[in-house]
């Protein structure tokens, strides 16, 4: 999937600055994995790595180019995240939506705004285990 170019020049920064902590604190392993792992959330949704919600998500975006087919056809979708936060960010934007969903996990989801579910006719289902 390719980033926008406000997604490439986010990541490029955060990983500008990761280079230069990994250089200047000649780093062990655990911060490297800690960047690595900001990383990977920064390609997920900016604001999961400190960025800005007005970056936007190419991901998120496809995500949901894919769900409206999947529910159009009457489909459900089951939606698994390494990140609880991401998740909240996709609860977030379904129920802005009025996408309803169901979240099943033994971490509580939490998000920024709005109903944990919405009562809507189209419903998804996101799940994390």
């Amino acid at each position: 999937m390719e980033l926008s170019r406000r997604e490439r020049l986010f990541y490029e920064s955060l990983r500008l600055q990761a280079v230069e902590k990994i250089e200047e604190e000649r780093a062990g392993l655990i911060t490297i994995l800690a960047q690595l792992m900001k990383l990977r959330r920064a390609c997920c949704h900016p604001t999961l790595a400190g960025g800005e919600e007005e970056i936007g998500s190419s991901k998120l975006e496809s995500f949901f180019e894919l769900l409206e087919g999947l529910l159009e056809g009457g489909h459900r979708a089951l939606v698994f995240s390494q990140f609880v936060d991401h998740l909240s960010v996709v609860a977030k934007e379904l129920t802005k939506r009025k996408i309803g969903f169901q979240y099943t996990s033994t971490v509580p989801l939490r998000p920024k705004s709005g109903p944990r579910q919405s009562g809507c006719s189209k419903t998804a289902r996101a799940i994390s285990s």
